[in-house]
């Protein structure tokens, strides 16, 4: 059984954290896997999560090279879930003369 990718998906405040590890390529598993910001954000988008800000990101290779661990973490800021209250400009009120027209 050839191990593949995990995937830790989780919410805390609003951010939204996601960790992707993946196995060194061999025999067993001899496809090249590579993780960019634009595609973790488009798995979090199928799965019904509005991300509104990347905070951090990193990229995710199964290549073997002495720099790559494998693993990679990336933070989303999240829409919030109350839109934005609208605010209006004070109305001002006019004092009108008070006059009285005789006929």
């Amino acid at each position: 059984m050839t191990k593949k990718e995990t995937i830790d998906i989780s919410e805390n405040n609003g951010i939204l954290s996601c960790t992707i590890e993946i196995p060194p390529r061999n025999y067993q598993f001899p496809h090249t896997l590579v993780y960019k910001t634009k595609n973790v954000v488009e798995l979090l988008t199928k799965q019904g999560y509005k991300i509104d800000q990347i905070l951090e990101e990193t990229t995710v290779h199964n290549k073997s090279t002495k720099d790559n661990a494998g693993k990679g973490i990336w933070r989303f800021k999240l829409h919030s879930a109350h839109p934005p209250k609208k605010t209006t400009k004070a109305r001002t009120r006019t004092s009108k003369p008070t006059t009285s027209k005789k006929y």
